[in-house]
């Protein structure tokens, strides 16, 4: 029997109007599907009765698959069978859509994000024009009053996309949690006359954001290499193991705050050489990756950045664990990159599905 090319619906309609027709339980069973089909991996057609239930049976699943179909989120291959009809064989979930999914399931599409960064950069200039400003507003306030909720947005995440469209740093006219710098190793300083040494606490000293932006004369005494931790109990156990007596380690708490920017370029002056970095084998760890190997080639271009601990053999451990919706949505848009540092480690963790926490991989 032949086999055709995937389909796709020719004139998709919004998804909505094609889970009307789904029948019963069918924006339920539709979501369910949807979390399923997020590797990009053909699913079996005859799989679909994994799905039903007492309530809803094997027709009122492939009613919900066919709404994803008519919607244009989800592809279908076909065989002829004996009478030469058509009949599915596999269906799975086009990577065009994958954000659109997301969104679907309850985490932020690009739509709604992009009303957060409207509404945002509105508030922003209304505050950046008022002539009885009398200081930068809290963070959480300015959130809470805009979108309804604090934890509804972190504006330090999004400064790329709001600081250009308000004209000015967000410091100007937000005032954000003192962020702190956890490091250890050969590393001195002086701050308004006051000379520090971070070998003189233990297991880490602690740099505030004030200091790191004040400090003077920082040296790096004998040590020209700095390996990077993500999350805190891998950088605590490696500062147990010894490492900060021949390296300067820093705990960069995910994402690089503005005070672990400036800290970086503070050690580089000095004259790190090297930089390691220790994170996540998940699609955010990647990314996290990424965004500190190009803060430290914008840095310094010749200081030579390289992944710790991020091995592709790893994902097969038995305590790897399955990538969720929102990591799916993640590793697609880090695949899309042009410069995705770690590639072949992607791929694997695409082909695999699978991630592995850092601290997996510690000593016990």
């Amino acid at each position: 029997m032949a086999t055709d090319d995937w389909q796709v619906h020719a004139t998709p309609v919004p998804i909505g109007v094609a889970l009307t027709l789904a029948g019963p339980g069918g924006v339920d069973l539709a979501r369910r599907l949807t979390r399923r089909l997020f590797p990009l991996r053909p699913m079996r057609w005859s799989s679909l009765r994994s799905l039903a239930t007492r309530s809803v049976d094997t027709v009122h699943v492939e009613a919900a698959a066919r709404a994803l179909f008519d919607a244009g989120w989800v592809a279908i291959r076909s065989r002829r069978n004996r009478r030469g009809d058509p009949e599915p064989v596999e269906l799975r979930l086009r990577e065009e859509h994958v954000e659109d999914a997301a969104a679907f399931l309850g985490e932020e599409g690009p739509d709604e994000h992009a009303r957060k960064v409207r509404l945002l950069v509105d508030a922003l200039r209304e505050l950046r024009d008022r002539t009885d400003r009398r200081g930068p507003l809290p963070e959480r306030v300015l959130v809470q009053r805009v979108l309804g909720s604090t934890k509804a947005a972190r504006l330090r995440t999004l400064r790329a996309e709001l600081e250009p469209a308000v004209g000015v740093p967000l410091e100007v006219l937000v005032r954000f949690h003192v962020d702190t710098v956890l490091a250890a190793g050969p590393v001195a300083y002086t701050w308004r006359g006051v000379r520090t040494d971070l070998r003189g606490s233990e297991p880490w000293g602690c740099v505030t954001e004030p200091v790191v932006h004040g400090l003077e004369g920082l040296v790096v005494d004998g040590a020209d290499e700095l390996v990077c931790v993500e999350n805190q109990t891998p950088f605590e156990s490696l500062l147990y193991e010894g490492l900060a007596r021949d390296a300067v380690v820093l705990f960069t708490s995910g994402f690089l705050g503005s005070a672990h920017r400036r800290f970086l370029g503070h050690l580089v002056r000095a004259g790190i050489r090297r930089v390691r970095h220790w994170g996540d084998l998940d699609p955010f760890g990647l990314s996290i990756y990424r965004d500190l190997r190009n803060h430290v080639r914008g840095l310094d271009a010749s200081v030579a950045v390289s992944p710790w601990r991020m091995e592709v053999a790893d994902l097969a451990r038995p305590d790897a664990t399955k990538l969720v919706p929102e990591d799916w949505v993640e590793l697609h848009r880090y695949l899309r990159l042009d410069d995705a540092p770690q590639r072949e480690l992607a791929e694997a963790m695409r082909h695999a599905g699978r991630k592995l926490e850092q601290e997996a991989l510690l000593e016990t």
